[in-house]
């Protein structure tokens, strides 16, 4: 009931701001409220998309692409004779007050378009204003641009004088972005500048910059037709002093000499007279190469190893400076967790004036070895309430070597509502709660491959990781009692810098479990392999793979894809092992593990998101979930945390967690559903309202089948001919509270579809308002 009167109540304030308020309402005698900014133009390659951040005055906001919310608020707050304390926050927090027609900022676009198509090489292009009016006082801008023909590259050559810089780039040209016949472009000119001024910087030359290159630009020779001179400067020798011309040099290409490394560097102190010199030689990933040096220069006592540190440092003696080496550096001492300042710097060696030798300096100031920390929490664990806290001890240098150890003890308290045992309820209660929840982890993450093979057979660019976890928790509840051990040993290293991958050769996890008298009762009644083996002891021993694609990038709002796929199996060992050990017996045979039947099974799952950034205020995430799991061998049926579930924050939203389906069949038992097939998509469209309060509109849709026909749920096994007819759908609205370091959502959501109800028809359009609201609570985005 409560839900129902949020939702409503919400609905209602944004239906009242949306519809209520003329959106010309405060708009002037004479004046017009700008619409919509419309661009038209006859060539489909030239993107609208830039050329819209080109228009000097857009519209006010609008959500969904049509609805001005905000300018709706502000008209809102205006209703009144008389300002409230209310209004003034609508006004200031929410409000966004009309855009009105400003006839010389359009003029201005006008210019600032014309100089855009001049950049893409459509220098004899028109532009054209045309303003449409409107009887309620509004206005549509439209700017009409007659492209015409491009001008595009012909010829490209190379003014270089210093011989050295001209044989290195000519190598290159392969790889230039100035392609022949293509269309003139700005901002090409501008990248091939920055392209080649890296790729020099990657070949030695420390000291040039891409203001050495520039551009001398040919059209005389018609038919839209441009030779292109690029002319490469040689630098200004300042030493050489004679009063009435400049002096040329030549570029230089430095290499490496001396790498210096201040492990534990303090900027405060700059007294160098006690500083010790610890040469170091770290073996190569070619064997047959010899050592690299490096210099370890501190002060009292060393407490890392050398080879950590050197690991992560790209740099090499006697190679040439090379910009990315530095950049990689940077991340990999960063990734390392260890330290809270990276600086590097390169000086000219002096002593050497044989060569151009740059000397590396790294300075390193190393964060706190120790921390301890207290958290509390609020939970929401498949939809039950409760509290929680945390202890934590953490050592970010146990064994010298960047290793970061975690210990961690917990607690939490939650409301779990029972199946229909009143009495059993009432039962072990600590105030409101019923359901306690002790535990203690410890983890160990090593910044290297944790295997009998030198480090050095290894790239650094892999950035590798061994992580090895432990814990136990015990969890009380009225009607059982369980002791979950587990234990997993795994790698993670990044291929590139889209892609990762993750190993994880052993993750064990054991269950025993003791339920109360009542409760197996129940259990025992409904008679379902799979609900009876969810509270079962039972053992995973999981071989467990993940490959994960993001080509995201922090620094720009663009469209960005993610993609994470996951392999596990089970049993296969202990399985084999068992039947060797035990020949005589049958052939169907339940084998055990410390007196535990093991879990033998085999998953897979992938999850496709697709991220749409149309701007800073809109964005549309589109995501694809598919998954399927299959027992045999030792087991008939999955594992309940292995099997998949529907419905919850992160799911069909309009269903609580592990409440819909398997497929069509009825809600006819008030347990935890799950299944062996998962098909789920999500469309959400976000949007700010103000501050740190976004919004977003949602539909979910999809289900879970069991892969066997179960005789006590019809129709919830998985058919090619039906599945498409057993989706369910969803809808609502959610408010996320952004407050950077994380982020409070609150979804409400209604069902639109729902394969369980009787007869053909399975849309509840009909009886949309007596639908239950699901309210869901989460941290994060839903993806």
């Amino acid at each position: 009931m409560i839900n129902r009167i949020l939702y409503i109540t919400i609905v209602s304030t944004f239906a009242i701001i949306l519809f209520s308020c003329s959106p010309t309402r405060n708009i002037p005698d004479g004046a017009y409220l700008l619409n919509r900014n419309k661009i038209k133009i006859d060539k489909k390659n030239i993107n609208t998309d830039e050329l819209y951040s080109y228009i000097k005055q857009k519209s006010n906001r609008r959500i969904l692409f049509y609805f001005r919310f905000h300018l709706g608020a502000y008209n809102f707050a205006k209703l009144g004779k008389k300002e409230s304390r209310f209004d003034k926050w609508i006004l200031n927090a929410i409000g966004e007050p009309p855009v009105i027609l400003d006839t010389l900022l359009s003029n201005k676009s006008v210019k600032q378009i014309k100089l855009y198509m001049n950049s893409k090489g459509y220098f004899n292009s028109v532009v054209n204003k045309q303003i449409k009016y409107f009887n309620k006082k509004k206005a549509n801008l439209n700017f009409v641009i007659q492209a015409n023909e491009p001008y595009k590259f012909n010829k490209i050559t190379y003014l270089i004088k210093d011989q050295d810089i001209l044989t290195v780039v000519l190598n290159d040209t392969s790889n230039s972005i100035i392609i022949k016949g293509n269309n003139f472009d700005s901002d090409i000119l501008q990248k091939e500048r920055e392209r080649i001024s890296t790729f020099l910087k990657n070949e030695g030359y420390y000291f040039f910059e891409k203001e050495f290159i520039s551009y001398n630009i040919d059209s005389t020779i018609g038919n839209n037709l441009l030779n292109v001179v690029l002319e490469i400067k040689n630098p200004i020798n300042n030493t050489a002093r004679k009063s009435d011309s400049i002096v040329y040099t030549y570029h230089k290409k430095y290499k490496i000499n001396n790498i210096f490394i201040y492990p534990e560097y303090n900027s405060l102190d700059l007294d160098t007279s006690n500083q010790k010199i610890f040469k170091y030689f770290a073996k190569q990933r070619n064997f047959n190469a010899s050592n690299l040096l490096y210099n370890f220069i501190y002060k009292d006592t060393f407490r890392l190893k050398p080879k950590t540190i050197t690991q992560s440092v790209f740099l090499k003696q006697d190679n040439y400076f090379r910009i990315i080496d530095v950049e990689q550096t940077y991340n990999r001492l960063n990734d390392l967790k260890i330290f809270k300042f990276v600086n590097i710097q390169f000086v000219e060696n002096t002593k050497d004036t044989s060569n151009n030798g740059l000397n590396g300096i790294i300075q390193l100031t190393k964060r706190p070895i120790q921390s301890t920390s207290i958290e509390s929490e609020a939970t929401n664990s498949a939809g039950n309430l409760g509290l929680a806290g945390n202890f934590i001890y953490q050592n970010r240098n146990l064994f010298k070597g960047a290793e970061i150890f975690k210990f961690k003890i917990s607690g939490a308290l939650e409301i779990h509502k029972l199946l229909n045992d009143n009495s059993i309820e009432e039962q072990n209660k600590f105030l409101l709660f019923n359901t306690i929840e002790t535990g203690a982890e410890v983890s160990l993450d090593i910044p290297k491959f944790l295997i009998p093979v030198r480090q050095e057979r290894f790239s650094k660019y892999f950035k590798p990781k061994t992580t090895i976890n432990s814990g136990i928790r015990f969890q009380q509840r009225p009607d059982f009692t369980r002791y979950i051990l587990n234990a997993s040993f795994g790698y993670d290293w990044k291929e590139s810098q889209t892609k990762r991958h993750i190993l994880y050769p052993a993750d064990i996890n054991s269950v025993k479990i003791q339920t109360t008298e009542a409760f197996q009762n129940i259990i025992n009644s409904i008679n379902d392999p799979k609900i009876l083996n969810s509270y079962k002891d039972h053992l995973t021993m999981a071989l467990k793979y993940s490959f994960i694609f993001n080509n995201q990038q922090t620094s720009k709002k663009h469209k960005f894809n993610y993609f994470r796929g996951n392999f596990e199996t089970s049993g296969n060992l202990l399985r084999l092992s068992n039947h060797f050990f035990n020949k005589n017996e049958s052939q169907n045979a339940v084998y055990k593990v410390l007196n535990i039947q093991f879990a033998q099974y085999v998953r897979a799952d992938i999850d496709f998101r697709q991220y749409f950034v149309y701007n800073e205020f809109n964005t549309l995430v589109l995501r694809g979930v598919i998954g399927t799991g299959l027992a045999y061998g030792n087991s008939s049926v999955m594992p309940f945390e292995k099997s998949f579930f529907s419905g919850g924050a992160n799911s069909i939203r309009a269903w609580k967690i592990y409440s819909l389906g398997p497929g069509s069949s009825k809600d006819t038992i008030n347990l935890n559903k799950t299944g062996d097939i998962n098909l789920e998509g999500n469309i959400e469209y976000r949007f700010p309202i103000y501050s740190y309060l976004k919004g977003a509109f949602f539909v979910d849709a999809g289900n879970i089948w069991v892969n066997k026909r179960n005789s006590l749920m019809p129709d919830a096994e998985f058919k090619w001919n039906r599945f498409y007819k057993e989706i369910a759908v969803g809808a609502g609205f959610g408010a996320r509270f952004d407050f950077s370091f994380f982020i409070l959502r609150v979804d409400m959501a209604i069902p639109l579809r729902n394969p369980a109800v009787d007869g053909a028809n399975k849309w509840l359009f009909k009886n949309l308002s007596h639908q239950p609201i699901n309210l869901n609570l989460g941290i994060g985005y839903p993806f």
